[in-house]
């Protein structure tokens, strides 16, 4: 080959080479290029990520608010003195849905007559909650307590483990008591 044959391959790559040659031009602006869709996926993905644990992070605190509810409802609902049935009433009554409130006025004297004859006090203690989302605004909570109970027929304390299961309803701002059931 001729020493012009290479001088002029060698000055083509020295074009091509060239800050201002086409080449560099087209390559610095496919990386450039690059580096903007990467970001913009990458940007994407972190959005998309920071949503996802700001959505778990609002179920968790729902959750642990349902468990607090179900929780605090339980331990009133298990906790009396036949001496102090209007506290007794009025405190589960609190917390609740106006339908399920509704239940203790069609029943409400029955067990008053029951708790004051046989002299009931009882003392409920939660030990434990399970809490299963239905939807984003109902919850069924499985409470396991136990209460300690005496009455006319055992003036000693005797303790007796209960499982519940409570419904909880999201009622604008509020957690509320919709149900309560023994399991």
């Amino acid at each position: 080959m001729s020493d012009t044959s290479q001088t002029g391959e060698q000055r083509k790559l020295e074009e091509q080479r060239a800050p201002g040659s086409l080449a560099t031009v087209s390559a610095w602006g496919l990386a450039a290029v690059a580096f903007v869709v990467l970001a913009a996926l990458l940007g994407w993905r972190w959005y998309s990520a920071q949503h996802e644990l700001d959505d778990l992070r609002g179920r968790i605190t729902d959750r642990d608010r349902v468990a607090a509810v179900a929780a605090d409802y339980t331990k009133r609902s298990l906790t009396y003195d036949f001496r102090s049935l209007d506290a007794f009433f009025a405190g589960v009554r609190q917390g609740t849905t106006a339908a399920f409130a509704h239940r203790y006025d069609t029943v409400g004297d029955t067990l008053a007559k029951v708790m004051t004859e046989a002299e009931v006090v009882a003392q409920g203690e939660v030990v434990s909650t399970a809490v299963e989302a239905v939807d984003a605004d109902n919850y069924i909570v499985t409470v396991f307590a136990t209460q300690q109970i005496r009455n006319v027929r055992h003036p000693e304390p005797v303790g007796a483990p209960t499982l519940v299961t409570v419904g909880v309803q999201r009622v604008g701002d509020e957690w509320l008591v919709a149900d309560y059931r023994p399991r």
